[in-house]
């Protein structure tokens, strides 16, 4: 089993490396150049992903560092070297990366396990059990918090907070 790192998943002690037989890293110069990144932050998190190949390698890891276009062409380079590969990825920050980045894999006959982040306090089968079905979780999380807390900014107890509502469709 693989393991794909992101450029901002570099750090050493991530759960997700534990069993890993090998370590992914790409560096896609196309996926780069979709958003307005500084040149700068580009040549940081390139410069953290090889720093990061390299201490991996020192530590006994084998790394499969792919530079390339795309991430479908790495992929592509990586299932030929390893074909059958399973590879497992800590879920991207990003809303519907990890699906996006299934179905990349996917494509190319390979699976991909999406596994929690562990630099979260609560993962996302807990954030989903209490959020539930709610069409705003995050404001919802707010009053919670305020609640639970009683610190409304106003100086009163926080029994009389009340929670409010987006109209759906307005």
């Amino acid at each position: 089993m693989t393991v794909w790192l992101l450029g901002d998943h570099l750090h050493p002690e991530h759960h997700v490396l534990d069993d890993a037989d090998r370590v992914l890293l790409i560096e896609a110069t196309e996926f780069a150049a979709r958003r307005p990144y500084h040149p700068q932050k580009l040549g940081l998190v390139f410069a953290a992903m090889r720093h990061a190949r390299d201490r991996l390698r020192g530590t006994g890891y084998e790394v499969d560092y792919r530079r390339a276009d795309t991430f479908g062409d790495a992929l592509d380079a990586h299932f030929d070297a390893h074909p059958d590969d399973d590879l497992r990825l800590m879920r991207p920050p990003s809303y519907g990366a990890g699906e996006r980045l299934r179905e990349l894999v996917a494509a190319r006959g390979g699976s991909l396990t999406l596994v929690d982040d562990d630099r979260f306090l609560c993962s996302s089968a807990a954030f989903d059990e209490w959020a539930g079905e709610d069409a705003c979780p995050f404001n919802a999380l707010y009053w919670d918090f305020l609640k639970a807390h009683e610190e409304t900014g106003d100086g009163s107890d926080g029994a009389d907070v009340q929670p409010r509502r987006p109209e759906v469709g307005g």
